[in-house]
This record gives structure tokens, C-alpha cells and sequence, in this order.
């Protein structure tokens, strides 16, 4: 089992997940480049060779995937690419880039972090994507748990302090949305319902799309869905891969 973080975290996120995933899988967790302990990236990469690289580091020939946003859509890419590596996917708090557009509420939060960031604001730039992602749309900051909250800050907030601002990430093309009918193993997708409703949409769609794809709505929790809601998500996701998964 590979565990791919979030855009807004790092591999730290999948605390929650460790002791019930380790007592049933073999399980791979790694900080993508650029994000967490990795080293920025000096030259133009795809994330899905990333995965499939740590997959031939440790000697593992097929996996399933198990993602959270960013990480979500990076193991559906993968799916869609590399078929024969990928036992099943866990697609948490995003369907298949292409899929379903951004709203004017997401894209408004994405401009307003890029200016503050651009300005030098940075802890200004981390709290618009907190209370957008980890706060959701239908919640105060207070109702979120501290710890939760207060751990994504620390990851998010580490990642726009980076020195570097250019994206040398490519993009799988044509986009995964285009072509979610490629997928062919075993998905689940969960999302929370205080999320984006955007986000929400997209993992509605992406369930609706794939043949014989399973959804699971979980809801008291916003994007980061498997830091706030642990229990539900890890039996959610076991329960999936248990048949599925040696």
C-alpha cells in the first residue's frame, strides 16, 4: 500500500493511518518532491514516474494507491498509465484532474494565496488555504480540531516557505479526466462532506465514471478527511482493500 499525501501537506498527514494500515499491509509513505523532507525539483518531472520509481526502490511490483487530494489525483493518473502496477485506488477529496472544473469560490483562494505569497505574506497566503481546506466553507476555525488544524498549518505553512516558486511538475495529458474510462482496477472514492463543494463534485463524478467503483461520504469532515475522521477512513478503506489487497 503506497500512501501520497496532499498538495497542502506532507507524508506527515498519514500518522493516523500508520498502526491500522501497518497491521495488515506492507506500507510505503514517502514526502513528494518538493514537499516534506524531499529535495525541490531542478528540472521538469512527473509526478507518476515519482511513485512508480519508489515503487522499484523497494521492490514492489504492484500496489494499491491510496491518495488524499494532489495525491488522489496522482494515483489516478498512475492507474490510468501504468495499469499493471496498481492492485486498486483510495481516492480521497478529488476525482480525476479535467473532471470537473474549479469554482469561482476555489479559484478566488487559489489567486488570493498566489498574491499574498508573491508579496512575501507567507503565513497570510498559509491561512487562506487553511480555512479553505481544512476549515471548509461550512465551519468556523474553532470547530475544527486543534491538533488537525494545527498540523496542516505546520506542513503547509513549510511548504511556502520553500525557496523555490516554480512548478516543474508535468501534467498527465490528455488530462486523467478525459479519460477515466482507461481505469480498470478496483476504486474507492471517499470524500467529506464539509469539503469544497467542488471537491465534493469531483469525487461524486469520478465514482460515477469508473465501472464499478465504489463512494463513501463521510459527514463531519472537510478535505483533509483522513486526519479528521481516522476511524471512519481507515475502515472505509480497509474494508475496500481487504478483499483485494494480500
Amino acid at each position: 500500500m503506497v500512501l501520497l499525501h496532499a498538495g497542502i501537506a506532507d507524508s506527515r498527514m498519514w500518522e493516523g493511518q500508520r498502526a491500522a494500515f501497518e497491521s495488515a499491509h506492507t506500507v510505503v509513505r514517502f514526502d513528494a518532491r518538493g514537499f516534506g523532507r524531499s529535495a525541490d525539483a531542478t528540472r521538469p518531472f512527473r509526478p507518476i514516474d515519482d511513485v512508480t520509481m519508489v515503487l522499484d526502490a523497494v521492490g514492489i511490483d504492484r500496489a494499491a494507491l491510496v491518495g488524499v487530494s494532489f495525491g488522489a489525483m496522482t494515483a489516478i493518473d498512475v492507474a490510468i498509465t501504468n495499469p499493471e502496477r496498481v492492485v486498486a485506488v483510495v481516492a480521497a477529496g478529488m476525482g480525476a484532474a479535467g473532471q470537473v472544473s474549479p469554482s469561482d469560490e476555489v479559484q478566488t483562494c487559489w489567486d488570493a494565496c498566489g498574491a499574498l505569497w508573491e508579496a512575501g505574506d507567507i503565513d497570510g497566503a498559509c491561512e487562506v488555504e487553511i480555512r479553505a481546506w481544512v476549515d471548509g466553507p461550512f465551519r468556523a476555525s474553532q470547530d475544527v480540531d486543534p491538533a488537525v488544524r494545527s498540523l496542516a498549518y505546520e506542513m503547509n505553512r513549510a511548504l511556502l516557505g520553500r525557496s523555490s516558486d516554480e512548478d516543474l511538475a508535468i501534467p498527465l495529458e490528455p488530462l486523467a479526466g478525459l479519460r477515466v474510462e482507461q481505469i480498470v482496477c478496483p476504486l474507492l472514492a471517499i470524500t467529506g462532506l464539509l469539503d469544497q463543494p467542488y471537491a465534493v463534485a469531483s469525487s461524486r463524478a469520478l465514482a460515477a465514471s469508473v465501472r464499478g467503483a465504489q463512494l463513501v461520504e463521510i459527514a463531519d469532515a472537510a478535505h483533509l478527511v483522513n486526519m479528521e475522521r481516522p476511524g471512519a477512513f481507515n475502515a472505509a478503506a480497509l474494508a475496500f482493500l481487504r478483499p483485494r489487497v494480500s
